[in-house]
Protein backbone atom coordinates (compact mmCIF):
# COMPACT_ATOMS: atom_id res chain seq x y z
CA UNK A 1 0.00 0.00 0.00
CA UNK A 2 1.61 3.57 -0.95
CA UNK A 3 0.07 6.66 0.08
CA UNK A 4 -1.33 7.66 -2.82
CA UNK A 5 -3.27 4.68 -2.82
CA UNK A 6 -4.54 5.46 0.84
CA UNK A 7 -5.09 8.52 0.62
CA UNK A 8 -7.27 7.58 -2.87
CA UNK A 9 -9.14 5.10 -0.28
CA UNK A 10 -9.48 7.58 2.43
CA UNK A 11 -11.65 10.24 0.57
CA UNK A 12 -13.74 7.44 -1.20
CA UNK A 13 -14.63 6.15 2.08
CA UNK A 14 -14.73 9.74 3.67
CA UNK A 15 -17.19 10.89 0.10
CA UNK A 16 -19.34 7.87 1.87
CA UNK A 17 -18.91 8.90 5.14
CA UNK A 18 -17.40 5.58 6.11
CA UNK A 19 -16.50 4.92 9.56
CA UNK A 20 -12.89 3.65 8.54
CA UNK A 21 -12.13 6.74 6.58
CA UNK A 22 -10.26 7.82 8.78
CA UNK A 23 -7.65 5.14 9.31
CA UNK A 24 -6.87 5.29 5.83
CA UNK A 25 -6.54 8.95 6.03
CA UNK A 26 -4.16 8.51 9.10
CA UNK A 27 -2.33 5.27 6.79
CA UNK A 28 -1.62 8.18 4.32
CA UNK A 29 -0.15 11.02 6.11
CA UNK A 30 1.93 8.53 7.82
CA UNK A 31 3.14 6.93 4.48
CA UNK A 32 3.91 10.08 2.68
CA UNK A 33 6.07 10.99 5.78
CA UNK A 34 8.24 8.68 5.76
CA UNK A 35 9.15 8.96 2.16
CA UNK A 36 9.38 12.87 2.89
CA UNK A 37 6.24 13.29 0.69
CA UNK A 38 5.32 17.17 1.48
CA UNK A 39 2.24 17.13 -1.04
CA UNK A 40 0.89 14.30 -0.25
CA UNK A 41 1.03 15.15 3.41
CA UNK A 42 -0.58 18.08 2.76
CA UNK A 43 -3.41 16.93 1.15
CA UNK A 44 -3.79 13.90 3.59
CA UNK A 45 -4.21 16.59 6.38
CA UNK A 46 -6.40 18.45 4.21
CA UNK A 47 -8.61 15.71 4.56
CA UNK A 48 -8.26 14.63 8.33
CA UNK A 49 -9.91 18.41 8.58
CA UNK A 50 -12.57 18.12 7.35
CA UNK A 51 -13.21 14.00 8.80
CA UNK A 52 -12.49 16.00 12.15
CA UNK A 53 -14.96 18.92 11.74
CA UNK A 54 -17.63 17.39 9.97
CA UNK A 55 -17.80 13.85 10.63
CA UNK A 56 -15.94 12.34 13.49
CA UNK A 57 -16.11 15.92 15.63
CA UNK A 58 -12.77 14.05 17.62
CA UNK A 59 -11.14 17.67 17.16
CA UNK A 60 -8.87 17.50 20.80
CA UNK A 61 -5.33 16.86 19.01
CA UNK A 62 -5.84 19.64 15.87
CA UNK A 63 -5.72 23.09 17.89
CA UNK A 64 -1.56 21.61 18.67
CA UNK A 65 -1.67 19.96 15.05
CA UNK A 66 -2.70 23.04 12.85
CA UNK A 67 0.33 25.16 13.05
CA UNK A 68 2.35 22.98 11.61
CA UNK A 69 -0.78 21.69 8.84
CA UNK A 70 -0.50 25.47 8.41
CA UNK A 71 3.14 25.61 7.04
CA UNK A 72 3.51 22.42 5.46
CA UNK A 73 0.71 24.30 3.10
CA UNK A 74 2.42 26.99 2.58
CA UNK A 75 5.42 25.32 1.72
CA UNK A 76 3.43 23.22 -0.86
CA UNK A 77 1.18 25.58 -2.15
CA UNK A 78 3.34 26.49 -4.98
CA UNK A 79 3.63 23.14 -6.00
CA UNK A 80 0.01 22.16 -6.32
CA UNK A 81 -2.39 22.35 -9.43
CA UNK A 82 -5.49 24.70 -8.81
CA UNK A 83 -7.50 22.04 -7.77
CA UNK A 84 -5.76 21.46 -5.00
CA UNK A 85 -4.86 24.44 -4.34
CA UNK A 86 -8.21 25.12 -3.23
CA UNK A 87 -8.89 21.76 -1.49
CA UNK A 88 -6.10 22.85 0.84
CA UNK A 89 -7.00 26.55 1.24
CA UNK A 90 -10.59 25.13 2.17
CA UNK A 91 -9.29 23.24 4.98
CA UNK A 92 -7.29 26.12 5.96
CA UNK A 93 -9.86 28.15 6.50
CA UNK A 94 -11.96 25.64 8.51
CA UNK A 95 -8.99 25.47 10.50
CA UNK A 96 -8.16 29.01 11.30
CA UNK A 97 -12.35 28.93 12.07
CA UNK A 98 -12.48 26.15 14.24
CA UNK A 99 -9.20 25.57 15.74
CA UNK A 100 -6.93 29.01 15.78
CA UNK A 101 -9.98 31.89 16.16
CA UNK A 102 -8.37 34.17 13.38
CA UNK A 103 -11.51 35.24 11.56
CA UNK A 104 -9.66 38.25 10.32
CA UNK A 105 -7.15 36.39 8.29
CA UNK A 106 -9.73 33.73 6.54
CA UNK A 107 -11.76 36.66 5.45
CA UNK A 108 -8.40 37.58 3.08
CA UNK A 109 -7.76 33.35 2.50
CA UNK A 110 -11.47 33.25 1.69
CA UNK A 111 -11.69 36.22 -0.70
CA UNK A 112 -8.58 35.21 -2.71
CA UNK A 113 -9.74 31.59 -2.79
CA UNK A 114 -13.40 33.08 -3.87
CA UNK A 115 -11.48 34.82 -7.47
CA UNK A 116 -9.29 31.60 -8.11
CA UNK A 117 -12.57 29.46 -8.11
CA UNK A 118 -14.56 31.88 -10.09
CA UNK A 119 -11.73 31.79 -12.53
CA UNK A 120 -11.09 28.00 -12.38
CA UNK A 121 -14.74 27.53 -13.20
CA UNK A 122 -14.36 24.47 -10.56
CA UNK A 123 -17.87 24.47 -9.19
CA UNK A 124 -17.50 21.51 -6.64
CA UNK A 125 -14.37 24.34 -4.86
CA UNK A 126 -16.83 27.21 -5.69
CA UNK A 127 -19.03 25.38 -3.46
CA UNK A 128 -16.96 24.37 -0.24
CA UNK A 129 -15.71 27.77 -0.60
CA UNK A 130 -18.85 29.67 -0.09
CA UNK A 131 -20.13 27.41 2.73
CA UNK A 132 -16.82 28.28 4.43
CA UNK A 133 -18.24 31.90 3.92
CA UNK A 134 -21.34 30.96 5.39
CA UNK A 135 -19.56 29.88 8.83
CA UNK A 136 -17.04 32.83 8.78
CA UNK A 137 -20.58 35.21 8.36
CA UNK A 138 -22.23 33.37 11.37
CA UNK A 139 -18.69 33.63 13.48
CA UNK A 140 -18.54 37.11 12.71
CA UNK A 141 -22.51 37.79 13.54
CA UNK A 142 -23.45 38.65 9.65
CA UNK A 143 -26.50 36.68 9.30
CA UNK A 144 -27.50 38.54 6.45
CA UNK A 145 -24.22 37.78 4.51
CA UNK A 146 -24.46 34.37 5.73
CA UNK A 147 -28.07 33.41 4.22
CA UNK A 148 -27.53 35.35 1.19
CA UNK A 149 -24.02 33.04 0.36
CA UNK A 150 -25.78 29.89 1.39
CA UNK A 151 -28.10 30.43 -1.25
CA UNK A 152 -26.02 30.92 -3.79
CA UNK A 153 -24.13 27.53 -2.70
CA UNK A 154 -27.49 25.85 -2.48
CA UNK A 155 -28.81 27.02 -5.51
CA UNK A 156 -25.62 25.85 -7.85
CA UNK A 157 -25.30 22.59 -6.24
CA UNK A 158 -24.59 19.71 -8.64
CA UNK A 159 -27.07 17.10 -9.71
CA UNK A 160 -24.56 14.35 -8.93
CA UNK A 161 -23.02 14.74 -5.54
CA UNK A 162 -21.62 12.39 -3.02
CA UNK A 163 -22.77 11.73 0.91
CA UNK A 164 -20.20 14.33 1.80
CA UNK A 165 -21.09 16.90 0.35
CA UNK A 166 -24.83 16.72 1.45
CA UNK A 167 -23.13 16.86 4.70
CA UNK A 168 -21.45 19.92 3.97
CA UNK A 169 -24.82 21.40 2.61
CA UNK A 170 -26.97 20.35 5.20
CA UNK A 171 -24.67 20.97 8.64
CA UNK A 172 -24.34 24.66 7.45
CA UNK A 173 -28.08 24.84 7.07
CA UNK A 174 -28.64 23.15 10.52
CA UNK A 175 -26.35 25.98 11.57
CA UNK A 176 -28.08 28.86 10.10
CA UNK A 177 -31.26 27.36 11.29
CA UNK A 178 -30.23 27.45 14.70
CA UNK A 179 -28.79 30.74 15.12
CA UNK A 180 -32.26 31.87 13.38
CA UNK A 181 -34.41 29.82 15.67
CA UNK A 182 -36.36 28.33 13.47
CA UNK A 183 -36.96 25.30 14.77
CA UNK A 184 -39.65 24.05 12.26
CA UNK A 185 -37.25 24.55 9.25
CA UNK A 186 -34.23 22.41 11.22
CA UNK A 187 -37.23 19.75 11.71
CA UNK A 188 -38.18 20.03 7.88
CA UNK A 189 -34.57 19.42 6.64
CA UNK A 190 -34.29 16.55 9.06
CA UNK A 191 -37.05 14.75 7.47
CA UNK A 192 -35.23 15.55 4.38
CA UNK A 193 -32.37 13.61 5.27
CA UNK A 194 -34.00 10.80 6.80
CA UNK A 195 -35.32 9.74 2.88
CA UNK A 196 -31.82 10.40 1.36
CA UNK A 197 -29.80 8.49 3.86
CA UNK A 198 -29.54 4.46 2.93
CA UNK A 199 -27.29 3.69 5.33
CA UNK A 200 -27.03 3.89 9.00
CA UNK A 201 -23.79 5.54 9.63
CA UNK A 202 -24.23 8.25 6.99
CA UNK A 203 -27.96 8.34 8.98
CA UNK A 204 -26.16 8.99 11.93
CA UNK A 205 -23.50 11.49 10.54
CA UNK A 206 -25.94 13.47 9.17
CA UNK A 207 -29.25 13.57 10.98
CA UNK A 208 -28.08 12.81 14.28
Amino acid sequence: ECGWQSLLRGIMRLNNLAEDASVWLELAFQLFSREHETRGMALARSWQVLQAVYVDGNQSHWPERYGAFAQLADQVMPTLVVEEKLAVTFALGLGQICFAGELESTQELLERALAQAYQSGSSSALTRLRLLRVRLALHQGRLLVARTTFEQAYGALADRHSFFELLLIHQTAFDLLMVDGTLSGLQQQQAALTRGCPLPVQHRVLID
